[in-house]
C-alpha cells in the first residue's frame, strides 16, 4: 500500500483526526503519543490551525489504518490506565509530548 496524499484542506484533515480519534475513544494526548505529537498539537490541528507535517500525515494514517476493522484490539495491556494518568497529569499542569 502506498502513502495517502495529504489534503490540502486543513477542515478534512480535522475532521479525520476527531474521527479516528473518537471512533476508538481515544483522547488527544493518547492520539498524540501513537503518532509523535503533544496533545496540543492534536488540538491545534483538530481545530483547523495548523497543518501537520508529512511525516505526521504518514504516522497518522498507518496508525488509522491498523484501527479500521480491527476496534481497539491493537491497544496495549493497561493502555486506558495510563491514559487516564496521562490526563491527569495534563490536567494538573504537566506537558506531555510523546518523543519520536
Amino acid at each position: 500500500m502506498g502513502k495517502e496524499t495529504k489534503p490540502q484542506s486543513r477542515y478534512a484533515i480535522a475532521e479525520r483526526f476527531i474521527a479516528c480519534r473518537r471512533g476508538v475513544g481515544l483522547s488527544q494526548s493518547c492520539l498524540g503519543r501513537f503518532v509523535g505529537l503533544c496533545r496540543q498539537a492534536v488540538n491545534e490541528i483538530e481545530n483547523r490551525r495548523v497543518m501537520p507535517h508529512d511525516s505526521t500525515w504518514d504516522r497518522f494514517c498507518e496508525y488509522e489504518g491498523r484501527g479500521q476493522g480491527s476496534g481497539i484490539g491493537h491497544l496495549p495491556k493497561n493502555y486506558w490506565r495510563d491514559c487516564l494518568l496521562e490526563d491527569e497529569s495534563a490536567a494538573k499542569g504537566d506537558t506531555f509530548c510523546a518523543s519520536r
